[in-house]
């Protein structure tokens, strides 16, 4: 698992200098951290949406909400792994 983070981490750190318009990462950063924060909200939302649903729903939603925890991670140069 750890292999997986450090690779993810480098492709977002990678994402930084990337045009906005070619990454989905790089127009998050772009906004800024409060709509990173804001896309965390919207994401544990759904978390709490999904508990009522299968499994399946609720690990997708829950990989969605850690990806974008890591991209505010990755936004404050702050590694994960």
């Amino acid at each position: 698992m750890d292999d997986i983070i450090k690779k993810l981490e480098s492709i977002l750190e990678e994402r930084k200098e990337t045009d906005s318009e070619d990454s989905y990462v790089s127009s998050l950063y772009k906004k800024g951290n409060k709509h990173i924060c804001e896309k965390i909200i919207e994401e544990t939302h759904e978390v709490v949406e999904a508990t009522d649903e299968n499994d399946e729903r609720l690990i997708h939603e829950i990989a969605d909400l850690f990806f974008h925890v890591l991209v505010l991670l990755a936004s404050h140069d702050i590694k994960y792994a």
